[in-house]
């Protein structure tokens, strides 16, 4: 579980971490502002970064590139956040050298998570944002090969 916006507004102001009360509560782990993940599937290792986000942005276009910078954090499989309500995936395509001095290609991918409020008389509709999709991405993790597969529920 990860702090957010609203939530940090109300640690700056009372000095209270909500998120952090709601995962001892839940006995969840907390995540803290990015979370580096490792996942063991079958054979298979996988390594996630994951963050609430910050982006003002207000177009798709904005969106895709602010969750694309994720990418200059951390060198991952897989990479999680949200803020912008909208649900967003994009898949891209890099090399790397193993450990053996061998190339091989990387296939990265990018979720932006989307909101669970309605929209009418909150404050997303009196700033006009974008009516925001609903939902978060499933990643599915393949055991056998080095493959993840995406949707949104």
């Amino acid at each position: 579980m990860q702090p957010g916006n609203h939530e940090a507004r109300t640690y700056n102001s009372a000095g209270v971490n909500l998120t952090k009360i709601m995962a001892r509560e839940l006995n969840v782990p907390y995540g803290g502002i990015g979370t580096i993940h490792k996942i063991k599937v079958g054979n298979q290792t996988y390594i996630g970064y994951s963050t609430h986000g910050g982006s003002g942005a207000t177009t798709i276009g904005g969106v895709v590139n602010a969750l694309l910078k994720l990418g200059t954090i951390v060198d991952a499989d897989f990479y999680i956040q949200g803020h912008t309500h909208q649900t967003v995936y994009q898949a891209r395509e890099g090399f790397y050298l193993d450990r053996k001095g061998v190339l091989r290609k990387q296939r990265r991918h990018f979720t932006n998570n989307g909101s669970y409020l309605n929209y009418w008389d909150t404050y997303a509709q009196a700033k006009s944002y974008p009516v925001g999709n609903k939902g978060s991405a499933q990643l599915t993790f393949n055991g056998k090969k080095h493959e993840i597969e995406v949707s949104f529920v």
